[in-house]
């Protein structure tokens, strides 16, 4: 399933240009009710990284695995998303290198 369509592809480029991401986002082939976003949470049902290990978690967040500003094209593809949990989420975008311990830079501590 691909709702992208040569006149959205542009528009969403011309977003992308001026920095305004969140835009693609509000779209309806995105949000709406038939959209991309609900066909993919029909499809997974939970958080496919979490089914990998034998665990059901409810889904919380949709996935490009490839990202709106690498390949604009693919943003409304089925096959290009993934339903996680915002655990998931937040681990497929490295979100957690805050909570890393600390070393020492230099020899004196004190």
């Amino acid at each position: 399933m691909n709702l992208m369509t040569p006149s959205l592809l542009s528009k969403i480029e011309q977003w992308i240009a001026e920095g305004k991401y969140y835009r693609c986002y509000q779209l309806k082939e995105w949000r709406g009710a038939n959209g991309i976003r609900a066909a993919a949470k029909a499809r997974d049902k939970y958080c496919v990284d979490c089914a990998k290990i034998g665990k059901l978690s409810p889904i919380e967040e949709v996935h490009h695995e490839i990202e709106l500003k690498t390949d604009p094209s693919k943003f409304l593809c089925l096959n290009n998303v993934a339903c996680l949990c915002q655990a998931c989420h937040n681990k497929r975008h490295d979100r957690f290198e805050g909570n890393k311990k600390k070393g020492f830079t230099t020899e004196e501590r004190w």
